[in-house]
């Protein structure tokens, strides 16, 4: 059995904006991790930071927050603002700039595969210049890496800072624009290799829980979203997923 820690969407800023209380971030972040301390696996979703207009003032927030997270076992996704706003490569290694910011981690319990959907619909990736949330997708190349990725490996968990179907009540609404464009043929990959039985991503800052032609589909709620800070527990055993929510930094005490 494996239990990781997840969060998402810090947005980490200088100023609120509306319900996003994006100057405090920090003070969330080192909530969330005292929480996990005792994990051996932490996932930030992406979107560590919201995005200010200078670029030395999103880079002097993104070395802040990785300080406090210096000492704990983090992986990152990049999200759309991370993407916009800074390089992939601050978040994690970015081996071929067509395929993007992936990953794999290999547990016993499955193979946790990363994809990295911030490319623009002509096949750019995000370069740290700006762009529109919504002009997003997996590009080719990657997606022909994930289908290698799945046919070497026996079960797998896929992690990517935006949900592949729709959280509505109505999964095959392709056009939510929480997705990427291309999302549908993201999940005919998944669908296809019959390994996957979890789907957890970010993004959708109101969070839920879906599942959709027998796999689960997780979107951790925004971390930003009012004074709260929420996070979860994501526990595989043996093909088995079970996701466990909490909020901190209210009088609801959560274990």
């Amino acid at each position: 059995m494996l239990k990781i820690g997840f969060f998402a969407d810090l947005h980490y800023g200088k100023k609120n904006v509306a319900d996003r209380m994006c100057t405090r971030g920090a003070e969330k972040l080192r909530m969330i991790l005292e929480k996990f301390r005792y994990r051996e696996l932490i996932v930030n979703m992406g979107d560590l930071i919201n995005g200010d207009p200078s670029r030395d003032v999103n880079e002097e927030l993104f070395a802040e927050l990785k300080e406090i997270m210096k000492d704990y076992p983090v992986e990152n996704l990049v999200g759309n603002h991370d993407g916009f706003h800074l390089s992939k490569e601050l978040f994690r290694e970015v081996k071929d700039p067509e395929i993007g910011a992936v990953g794999k981690i290999g547990t016993d319990d499955g193979t946790l595969i990363i994809i990295d959907p911030c490319f623009f619909t002509d096949g750019r990736p995000y370069d740290g210049h700006g762009g529109d949330w919504r002009n997003t997708i997996c590009p080719e190349k990657q997606l022909a890496w994930l289908e290698k990725q799945l046919s070497e490996c026996d079960k797998a968990v896929v992690l990517s800072h935006h949900p592949l179907v729709s959280l509505s009540g109505e999964p095959e609404t392709w056009t939510d624009t929480h997705l990427p464009q291309n999302a549908r043929d993201v999940m005919n990959i998944i669908e296809r290799s019959g390994k996957v039985t979890a789907v957890i991503a970010g993004h959708n800052h109101t969070g839920g829980t879906v599942v959709h032609r027998g796999i689960l589909h997780i979107t951790v709620p925004a971390v930003c979203t009012w004074n709260h800070a929420v996070c979860a527990d994501v526990i595989l055993n043996k093909g088995l997923v079970t996701y466990v929510p909490y909020v901190l930094g209210t009088e609801t005490k959560s274990v």
